[in-house]
């Protein structure tokens, strides 16, 4: 299959559905929380695994990085792994050299891992500022709204994950970049789903267990080159610095002060040791699996789904939709309330009836992949209609 697919054309995409084995039996829409592996994974993790008992040369991690620039549209050098997004957060957090008065921006209601680290900054005398969403929505004005001469970094994710909303991080990073501001972005909410524009962003960062379809326990990081030569990483390791791990000599003069610490270039100064080789493998396969569909074609087909949930659903009496309709302002989300009905006690009844979504903020959230069809999103409004309903 080739770049190119038409976003409506359910046929055409019946052979990516059919390498996932949960749809069998499923109407699963919830891979903002947990995406399905496809079936081609278990290959290779057999191969991993038989590389291992025979230990048998690999360039995983190599691999992984070349597919992971190509698709970021980055440097190689300028990624690092980590075991997940949270961790990624914490690692730009304690890496920037804050003095006591800095000012960091957050979003008041984005997901806890995308707030707590920066909070604990407030130990070191950071003031940390929250812009407060507008109806759902994270606009550029309530963004700056917050910002002053003292801001050093404004944080936000790239998706809102409980109401869907798509922030303009390449708009929002060209009015901070003239006033020195970092931008700190969470992608893990898009991840998968389209090619993140990081002309303006300094730190993204994500994992590969949601939209990605990969293995838990295997997060990324990327820093704008630029940026990463500024910066003291938070945690050490041998893989972090230019000292070769067999000089004994070296290490010595290290240890007595003789000679200073010198890190590694670009991202690289961030590396501790030993990777996830296994998840690595897995990640560059699936990669070379979505670049086969297109990217483009991907982000024009959950747009698509999304789209049709959202207005299928905002037809039943009763819903209240919490996720824009405009294309621009979101991606593969349907969040929604029901008038009556408790978030959570919907999605159960929804379970039910084997469709799984997720609640969220006390509203019910769709995700949406290319793996999913029109007839998903039948049964889905047609679950939630019957259910407002009482039946």
């Amino acid at each position: 299959m080739s770049g190119g697919i038409g976003a409506h054309d359910d046929q055409a995409w019946a052979p990516v559905r059919q390498r996932f084995p949960v749809l069998r039996d499923t109407t699963y829409l919830n891979c903002a929380a947990l995406g399905p592996m496809p079936d081609f994974l278990l290959a290779t993790y057999q191969q991993a695994v038989l590389d291992r008992q025979y230990l048998t040369p690999g360039d995983a991690a190599a691999r992984a990085r070349a597919e992971l620039a190509q698709y970021l549209g980055v440097e190689g050098a300028s990624l690092s792994f980590w075991t997940n997004t949270t961790q990624a957060i914490n690692v730009v957090a304690g890496s920037i050299d804050w003095r006591a008065g800095d000012e960091v921006v957050v979003n008041a209601r984005d997901f806890p891992s995308n707030v707590l680290p920066w909070l604990r900054l407030r130990d070191r005398g950071v003031v940390v500022r929250a812009a407060e969403p507008e109806g759902g929505r994270l606009p550029l004005d309530a963004i700056m709204a917050q910002v002053t001469n003292k801001t050093r970094l404004v944080a936000v994710s790239h998706v809102l994950y409980h109401t869907g909303y798509r922030v303009d991080v390449d708009a929002l990073g060209q009015v901070l970049h003239p006033r020195g501001i970092l931008l700190s972005v969470d992608g893990i909410q898009a991840l998968g789903l389209m090619r993140p524009p990081l002309s303006q962003v300094d730190f993204y960062m994500g994992a590969s267990f949601k939209h990605l379809l990969g293995p838990r326990g295997l997060g990324l990081l990327y820093v704008r080159p630029e940026v990463a030569e500024r910066l003291i990483p938070a945690m050490v390791g041998y893989a972090s610095v230019t000292l070769d791990m067999e000089d004994a000599a070296g290490l010595a003069d290290l240890v007595q002060g003789r000679a200073p610490l010198a890190y590694r270039d670009q991202a690289s100064r961030f590396h501790l040791a030993h990777v996830n080789t296994e998840g690595l493998s897995a990640l560059a396969d699936l990669l070379t699996f979505f670049d086969s569909l297109g990217w483009d074609a991907i982000t024009a087909r959950v747009l698509h789904l999304s789209g049709l949930a959202l207005d299928g659903l905002r037809q039943v009496p009763g819903v209240r939709l919490v996720t824009p309709l405009n294309d621009a302002e979101r991606l593969s989300l349907a969040v929604f309330r029901v008038d009556g009905w408790d978030a959570r006690a919907l999605v159960d009844r929804l379970a039910a009836r084997q469709i799984v979504c997720a609640a969220r903020a006390g509203a019910v959230r769709a995700a949406f992949h290319v793996y999913n069809e029109a007839s998903d999103v039948e049964r889905l409004v047609t679950a939630v209609r019957e259910l407002a309903r009482g039946d």
